[in-house]
């Protein structure tokens, strides 16, 4: 379960504020304040014109620096595998066809849809549905996503940060919310640095 946290970014200000509030002081994916390190991490976005990636120094503990460089499964690269697992759930519908005393030719809409079905179902719950590693971890992939939020014409105008660690996004939250970051919102193109 994600939770959804969206900043307003149409000044050079509210972006730099945006990022510089993201908290240093927890790992972002398992909430630990020990052994922390700043992790470079690329946070991918996507639209027409192309892919693109916005690079920020996140708080990771030793234990989750992997999944610092580990991309969320996109829709695309899962669906890509689906001609593979169509190929090798043949022989594993051909099995359950024999052991139920059928054959290919006795049931080929059965086979067909059986095939289909595990070409599909397979790799999503492979790739996008795995626990994370460790259980004190909330995701096996990036734990901060980002999306942004376009006006009509194409320019950004808010990020929809998307945080896997409720306590993470609540210590963001309430960042957000304090007076000094609310005076330098303001501002409007007044970055005051803590």
């Amino acid at each position: 379960m994600t939770t959804e946290i969206t900043v307003p970014t149409d000044t050079p200000a509210k972006l730099t504020l945006a990022l510089y509030l993201l908290p240093p002081g927890i790992c972002c994916n398992c909430g630990t304040s020990e052994g922390l390190s700043l992790a470079n991490v690329q946070l991918p976005t996507a639209d027409f014109t192309g892919e693109r990636a916005l690079s920020i120094s996140l708080p990771h503990c030793q234990r989750c620096l992997g999944t610092a460089l580990s991309l969320p499964p996109r829709l695309g690269r899962t669906l890509s595998f689906v001609p593979l697992f169509f190929v090798i759930s043949i022989p594993l519908v051909a099995g359950a066809l024999h052991l139920c005393g059928l054959g290919f030719k006795d049931s080929p809409e059965l086979a067909l849809l059986a095939m289909t079905v595990l070409a599909v179902a397979a790799p999503f719950v492979l790739f996008r549905r795995r626990p994370p590693k460790f259980s004190e971890q909330t995701s096996r992939y990036q734990a901060v996503r980002l999306k942004p939020k376009k006006s009509f014409l194409g320019k950004t105008v808010a990020l929809q940060f998307k945080f896997t660690n409720s306590e993470y996004a609540r210590l963001y939250r309430e960042a957000l919310d304090s007076e000094g970051a609310r005076a330098i919102q303001d501002a409007e193109g007044v970055v005051i640095l803590r």
